[in-house]
């Protein structure tokens, strides 16, 4: 479905007791990599059995949260007439109000309301684009389960969440069937389980040529990366990345920085990282200095391909 992040991850373990097999299983979900790495004394027909179900968790939220799909909930919502109510899964209303949270947490800078606008493919502000951004526009009521605008041309786009979501859902399903090492990258985002494995990660540079040298633990965390060049939109003549800045109303231009977020909720370092790459770059420097909770890693490179590390608390 996002197809929006590039995985500038290298991920390799040091299993500190064995386990009897590794089983490497590779989809493609959403538009994008689905990759589960398990370590296990399970047979492997089981494992795969295992992997085949949970699988399915992506595939089923793909038609609550892929914008682009048709059939799914979040398009119907989006070509929903103003004042219509619509009754959705609790999915998708625990998502919009988990957006409304991290709106609030992130001073803005996290909007997926801003759909229409990124859509038209505006690059300055526009006044009635402008209008119909906002979780203002939205009524959300959790016990009806329903969803309702205020503005027709309400859009919304979950992608800097859905995958996070959809790794929290997976990582729960695997403790239930008794997995405890499994590592899982869906489009960058990438997050494991750690009982008798210890999972290491190095991070590339912005335009993927090599990895700082710096590795990081990443046992039962998550990390996320958001890049602006990963995907490009292009307005009178002009090459702009997919990123919005919903403060300036602006499409940023594309600069080869990538911000990394770790975390023990994979939604959490989704959503953050995501707001990060919204942000015009001091401003994302200084919120991660006033909030020394967030571990980020936040790479430049410039036209000499020379790496910069802007920030980093991951240690």
């Amino acid at each position: 479905m996002q197809g929006f992040r590039l995985l500038i991850l290298l991920l390799f373990f040091i299993p500190s007791i064995t386990l009897s097999g590794e089983f490497r299983k590779s989809f493609i979900s959403w538009g994008t990599n689905l990759d589960f790495i398990v370590r296990s004394d399970l047979k492997e027909e089981d494992v795969n059995s295992i992997i085949r179900e949970i699988h399915l968790i992506p595939s089923s939220l793909e038609l609550i949260f892929n914008s682009k799909n048709a059939n799914s909930e979040l398009h119907k919502f989006n070509n929903l007439k103003s004042d219509e109510e619509m009754f959705v899964s609790s999915d998708l209303i625990y998502l919009l109000e988990e957006s409304i949270l991290y709106n609030k947490i992130t001073e803005g800078y996290f909007d997926p309301t801003a759909q229409n606008f990124v859509e038209n493919k505006y690059a300055n502000a526009n006044k009635e684009n402008n209008e119909c951004t906002g979780f203002a526009n939205l009524v959300i009521n959790s016990k009806k389960k329903s969803l309702m605008k205020k503005k027709e041309c309400l859009r919304i786009n979950l992608d800097g969440l859905a995958e996070g979501y959809a790794i929290n859902l997976m990582l729960l399903k695997f403790k239930e069937k008794g997995i405890r090492d499994i590592l899982i990258n869906f489009g960058g985002n990438v997050s494991t389980l750690s009982d008798k494995t210890k999972w290491k990660v190095s991070i590339k540079n912005p335009n993927e040529e090599y990895s700082i040298n710096s590795t990081y633990d990443l046992d039962n965390l998550s990390v996320s990366t958001s890049s602006q060049y990963s995907k490009t939109i292009k307005f009178n003549n002009e090459t702009f990345s997919h990123i919005y800045n919903p403060k300036m109303k602006l499409l940023k231009p594309i600069k080869n920085i990538s911000f990394s977020v770790i975390a023990d909720n994979p939604i959490y370092a989704d959503a953050v990282s995501t707001a990060l790459q919204a942000m015009p770059l001091e401003t994302a420097l200084q919120f991660l200095k006033k909030d020394n909770n967030i571990r980020a890693l936040v790479l430049n490179t410039d036209s000499n391909k020379k790496t910069e590390v802007l920030y980093n608390n991951f240690q």
